[in-house]
């Protein structure tokens, strides 16, 4: 991919020209600038389902149903294919914006590549026949946000889980999103969230070092070169505090030259070996209480 090849400093800089422009997130997509993810890849998909979904409920000694969640599926509805044939009764994706490629074309693609049952989409359906048809199969993609989020029945969700998500949410809203989390999910619920810690140009932790008037602004926002800069324990906090308990905490530090992995199994565990320490990732293993 063509971002791959461009060094940070001229990436962050024509993302920033991009974004001052209005340019449009599949434009810069489609010229390998910038992606939400690879979901569109399905062995991809299915990895990442795996870490988060099948390997958390085998680790916590449970099965999938009921309603599963996913925060942010980016370029594709994979998860909901993947999802249902798990065992979920119900699959919701909720993400900030329609980044999903809904062309009937694609989505029948990518139903193939999953092994799944062709969605028998007409050619020229239209997004709204599109969001039709996955309801019928029991997926429903939303694309508000919080919004989104806040129109979940309370208590419904059996397990929940992004990858790589919540650093992207604007700071003044993480802590209602995590708020609305808790009241999604029922008791006895679970719930698997990775967290990137380091900014998404350099690699390290350069978006510390921008004033809060830069880091915060509309610009930054729309450049796709936002983090909130929450940091793991302070996140861990909100997690605690609408009602998780902690069941692992999969965690890499950044200890050049080369990333080191700890795992705890208890958040008071992970707050001594975190002290004074830079945090890359987190998994946060969760459970509602």
């Amino acid at each position: 991919m063509l971002k791959q090849r461009i060094p940070w400093p001229l990436k962050f800089c024509m993302k920033l020209l991009f974004g001052a422009a209005g340019v449009r997130y599949r434009v810069l997509k489609r010229a390998g600038v910038v992606e939400h993810g690879r979901m569109e890849q399905a062995d991809f998909a299915r990895s990442v389902f795996d870490q988060h979904v099948t390997t958390a409920l085998r680790s916590l000694n449970t099965t999938p149903s009921g309603t599963l969640l996913e925060l942010g599926p980016g370029d594709s509805v994979a998860t909901g294919a993947i999802g249902r044939a798990a065992g979920f009764a119900q699959v919701m994706l909720i993400d900030a914006g329609r980044f999903a490629d809904l062309r009937p074309d694609s989505l029948e693609r990518l139903m193939g590549s999953l092994g799944a049952q062709p969605l028998g989409l007409r050619p020229g359906a239209s997004a709204a026949e599109v969001l039709a048809r996955l309801r019928q199969c029991g997926v429903e993609y939303d694309t508000e946000g919080l919004k989104s989020l806040q129109r979940v029945a309370t208590g419904s969700v059996a397990h929940s889980f992004s990858n790589v998500v919540l650093q992207h949410v604007y700071r003044d809203e993480l802590p209602q999103m995590i708020a609305e989390l808790g009241r999604v999910h029922g008791t006895g619920s679970s719930a698997s969230h990775a967290v990137n810690f380091a900014d998404h140009f350099s690699g390290g932790f350069l978006n510390h070092r921008f004033p809060e008037w830069i880091m915060e602004s509309a610009l930054m926002k729309r450049a796709n070169l936002y983090t909130n800069r929450v940091g793991p324990l302070s996140l861990l906090d909100m997690f605690l505090g609408v009602g998780f308990d902690v069941r692992g905490l999969s965690v890499d530090f950044f200890d050049p030259p080369a990333p080191q992995h700890v795992e705890y199994d208890s958040a008071a565990a992970f707050r001594i070996g975190a002290a004074g320490r830079r945090v890359l990732r987190v998994r946060y293993l969760l459970q509602k209480g």
